[in-house]
């Protein structure tokens, strides 16, 4: 994603894309285990195992109502929500992070019509937020590895949903100034030329070479949080460079 790897920059409405076939689509058991609010403890990714441990999050979500409302929330989505809160609390305000989890709703194709959904975000030390977010318009940044779908930027962050196609690569690169921290979508993706399962979470540190291949033939995402938000010009490539694998800081989906 960026100036050396983009095509064109297009706007799509997300119930209408082809690249949307399968996206969000949960197994029988998400679907029975769905609701509409759900809890999490905070995981601080600047300082993993410490610190937020006491303090943990509810969101709510309301679909508006009608025929083409938002389904419930899946395993996938409840586990993108907990990202979000792990990555940018402190970091954009609650009001921010809420329209964020609305707007990652959409983009994960939870629905398939114009209703809105109203997110609420608690924390237990008295953070509150309430946002209705209408269903949007995306800007997707096609790019030699398949697609980048611009869930949301500002001054300080950017979300992103990297889309590899069928046999394709982000190729082995690194940042100097943007901190990235990465949630694995789908299966099949290599990370470091090794299998990487979904629900993972990874931040990568400054400087740490890292790259990701689609062996499969279907398409494979990732959600990128960039702080601040992308720079093209921090996408610095290393191909000769060895690729050292990172742990994962935690499986949202375990």
């Amino acid at each position: 994603m960026g100036a050396e790897m983009g095509v064109a920059n297009t706007k799509t409405s997300l119930a209408e894309g082809s690249w949307r076939a399968g996206y969000g689509a949960a197994s029988a058991a998400e679907e029975a285990g769905a609701g509409s609010e759900f809890s999490f403890p905070y995981r601080s990714f600047e300082a993993p195992g410490g610190g937020g441990r006491r303090l943990g999050f509810t969101v709510t979500l309301t679909p508006g109502a009608g025929p083409s409302a938002p389904r419930p929330a899946t395993a996938g989505l409840r586990a993108a929500a907990a990202f979000l809160v792990d990555t940018a609390h402190g970091a954009v305000p609650a009001a921010t992070l809420a329209r964020m989890i609305g707007r990652y709703f959409f983009a994960s194709g939870c629905t398939g019509g114009g209703g809105g959904v109203t997110v609420s975000l608690a924390s237990t030390r008295g953070e509150r937020a309430t946002v209705l977010v209408e269903r949007p318009e995306f800007e997707v940044e096609h790019t030699a590895f398949g697609a980048a779908h611009i869930v949301h930027e500002d001054d300080t962050l950017g979300l992103y949903i990297l889309e590899i196609a069928p046999r394709g690569i982000i190729p082995a690169h690194y940042h100097r100034v943007m901190r990235e921290s990465e949630l694995i979508l789908d299966d099949g993706l290599l990370q470091q030329d090794r299998p990487v399962a979904r629900g993972n979470a990874f931040a990568w540190p400054l400087g740490h070479v890292h790259a990701y291949r689609n062996p499969t033939g279907q398409p494979r995402r990732i959600l990128c949080l960039d702080r601040p938000r992308f720079m093209p010009e921090d996408e610095v490539p290393l191909s000769a460079a060895p690729l050292v694998p990172l742990a994962p800081l935690v499986n949202y989906l375990a």
